[in-house]
């Protein structure tokens, strides 16, 4: 999942706006890692970003899938830093389970 944005939102993220393309470009050089190992050990993966659109780390939290640096949550168990949102992780899951058919 990219949760970045294609333009930023400073201050609501702790990111110069300046510096989104360049983690998204990040992002999506590990995704293409990913991607590249799980071919050459011939495993499946399934890339959930299919509609991240309008849940980066832009939006309140009520709609994010990724939390963002410094999270908008005091709970420590729902907002880690970069790390799948409630509502992300149930994206993922369904996700998920519509590929096996389910």
């Amino acid at each position: 999942m990219n949760p970045f944005p294609t333009a930023g939102c400073y201050p609501y993220i702790q990111f110069a706006n300046e510096d989104i393309p360049w983690l998204r470009a990040k992002v999506n050089e590990m995704d293409a890692m990913l991607a590249r190992v799980a071919a050459s050990k011939h495993v499946g993966l399934l890339n959930t970003n299919t509609g991240m659109t309008g849940h980066d780390l832009c939006q309140l939290p009520t709609r994010q899938y990724v939390t963002a640096v410094l999270p908008l949550s005091s709970d420590p168990l729902i907002a880690v830093p970069f790390h799948p949102t409630q509502l992300g992780a149930n994206h993922q899951a369904a996700t998920i389970v519509a590929a096996l058919g389910g």
